[in-house]
């Protein structure tokens, strides 16, 4: 947990600095995820391994609040919250919400389109039938804005995030895995 003080110590600063031109920005992202799958690999085996028919469909795409807060100088402090992740049947549930807070820089601050790149410390809320523990990991996202400069601005983020989940499996007895492992997002951002 000594990262995560230094993160947020880190942000403290960056707050505190001055902002003549600074702005926050929010908005909501479609984020497909790949490590989704692999949760429920073992929900299906744990079932099926208990007597259940199980027949599934996993959809890895999900809706997060993004915001950041970006000085002039292209250093920017994010929060981000989301993509949920859900299995609910009548035999097991398991839900996760994931959350972040980084740091970053805007490589052109003044442009209306800019690549940017961000590291911070992603914790994820996950309870479920089959979990067992879960441990925060580090957020590393690079990403391409485009309208920076309107009402309106979008961007393409690719993400990977090292917070493991470990399952109780009925083949192999416990299981770690990065949930969230790998993500694309698309954002818009107010």
């Amino acid at each position: 947990m000594t990262y995560l003080k230094g993160l947020f110590l880190v942000a403290a600063v960056l707050v505190s600095m001055s902002v003549s031109a600074s702005q926050w920005r929010t908005g909501v992202a479609v984020s497909y995820v790949s490590g989704i799958n692999d949760v429920t690999d073992i929900y299906e085996d744990n079932l099926e391994a208990e007597g259940y028919s199980v027949d599934s469909f996993t959809w890895p795409v999900g809706i997060a609040f993004d915001a950041h807060y970006e000085f002039d100088s292209g250093m920017r402090f994010g929060v981000g919250v989301g993509p949920m992740a859900a299995i609910i049947s009548d035999e097991a549930d398991y839900y996760e919400l994931a959350s972040n807070v980084t740091i970053g820089y805007t490589f052109f601050p003044s442009s209306s389109a800019s690549p940017y790149v961000k590291a911070g410390v992603s914790v994820h809320f996950i309870d479920g039938d089959y979990v067992e523990s879960n441990d925060p990991g580090l957020l590393a996202a690079v990403g391409y804005e485009w309208s920076r400069d309107s009402g309106m601005m979008y961007s393409v983020e690719l993400a990977v995030d090292t917070a493991e989940a470990t399952f109780n499996t009925y083949r192999s007895g416990e299981e770690d895995i990065r949930t969230y492992d790998a993500m694309v997002s698309f954002i818009v951002k107010f």
